[in-house]
């Protein structure tokens, strides 16, 4: 069994979820962000998930998420470099934390992709990834990606395809990026809208 990876960034606010500070202010959006770690936890419990985190110590994380989380730090200049080292020494599974409807039955179906691709995605509805799993790290991948804009996994693809390197695709998911991404979960905002 593969253990996924969640990059997740500590719930402060003001530092995480800024786009949806406009609609839910910073501490609105720092309980979002809270929110969705928790979500992702929960859902990939079966799966024993490692949480690769920005932001906050140990504590701080043990103390918000419980203290038997798995932790270890972010290391890496961008998304892409972070990612690749998230992925060694492979085979390995990195989702992020802001996909509500991921769950641990996509993410196992998505890691059996691996036995007979070199890489798998799972395509988010903006553009770009809400999953990335390798045989091995392979940094070609990701050469020449602009992060944070729509076409990220097109970018991708070609790479992968210049660069003769299977690639499988996982189940589409949308992310929870901006306020009107919310209204696929309510739930998930209920309470943190000021003056609401």
């Amino acid at each position: 069994m593969i253990r996924p990876i969640i990059f997740a960034r500590y719930p402060e606010p003001g530092r995480c979820k800024t786009r949806m500070i406009p609609m839910l202010g910073a501490d609105g959006a720092a309980m979002l962000q809270a929110r969705l770690v928790t979500r992702a936890l929960d859902r990939l419990a079966p799966l024993l998930p490692i949480l690769s985190v920005t932001g906050g110590d140990d504590r701080a994380w043990r103390t918000r998420f419980g203290a038997g989380i798995s932790l270890r730090k972010d290391a890496g200049d961008d998304l892409g470099a972070r990612m690749l080292a998230a992925l060694i020494p492979g085979p390995a599974i990195v989702v992020g934390s802001d996909v509500p409807g991921m769950s641990a039955e996509l993410v196992s179906a998505a890691a059996m992709q691996l036995d007979a691709h070199d890489a798998v995605f799972g395509p988010a509805e903006d553009g770009g990834f809400w999953l990335v799993g390798m045989t091995r790290p392979d940094p070609r991948l990701f050469e020449g990606v602009r992060w944070g804009t729509d076409d990220v996994l097109a970018a991708v693809m070609a790479n992968a395809a210049r660069c003769d390197i299977s690639v499988a695709r996982a189940a589409t998911l949308a992310d929870c990026d901006c306020p009107e991404d919310l209204r696929h979960w309510p739930e998930l905002a209920a309470g943190l809208v000021p003056g609401a």
